[in-house]
């Protein structure tokens, strides 16, 4: 991974360095005007360019790796509707290490067991059973990680899909044999 990160940086080092180099050469023959602007516009878009291939190389590096937290920060909508675009707190993650994973996340829709289901409960348990599968999409180059997880203290099954874009900004979707799906939105860290 290192060395897909190193050529990367080569490679946008190298551009840069032509692009300056033709600037320079045709400096005589274009008006000072055009010049400076052309050069700002060609340096954001290099910046931009840049910025974006180390986003994805990072985020491809964590999702791979398995070492992330996601943070939902809104509750989309679940599949009863009961609850929909419910801002949350950032006390609320989910966890994965190769080895772990934590799951800390309000209770969010209406189950076949309960008929009054509540936002303010939560889904807090550890597990070391689970399976992970990651795939880049390559048309949009999102990541989707799928993980399928039990609870080892309540033997429940849990089922998480994450749609991971480049800026680190998630979409995730739960469902479980007692509650019918739920979707969040939020943001993907490095743990």
């Amino acid at each position: 991974m290192l060395k897909k990160i190193t050529f990367c940086l080569l490679v946008l080092f190298c551009i840069s360095g032509f692009t300056n180099i033709s600037f320079a050469q045709s400096s005589s023959t274009e008006p000072v005007s055009s010049l400076k602007k052309g050069s700002k516009k060609t340096l954001r878009k290099y910046k931009r360019a840049q910025r974006n291939t180390l986003n994805a190389i990072t985020i491809g590096h964590i999702v791979t790796s398995k070492n992330f937290d996601y943070y939902p920060n809104q509750l989309d909508y679940t599949s009863s509707m009961h609850y929909q675009n419910i801002q949350l707190s950032n006390y609320y993650l989910v966890s994965v290490t190769p080895t772990q994973l934590r799951v800390l996340l309000p209770i969010y829709g209406a189950g076949r067991y309960s008929e009054q289901p509540s936002i303010w409960k939560e889904l807090d348990f550890f597990t070391g059973n689970f399976k992970y599968n990651a795939v880049q999409n390559p048309k949009s180059k999102n990541w989707i990680v799928t993980i399928k997880a039990m609870d080892t203290w309540s033997f429940n099954t849990f089922t998480f899909v994450f749609t991971i874009s480049s800026s680190s900004y998630a979409q995730m979707s739960i469902d479980t044999p007692f509650v019918g799906p739920a979707y969040f939105s939020g943001n993907l860290v490095s743990n």
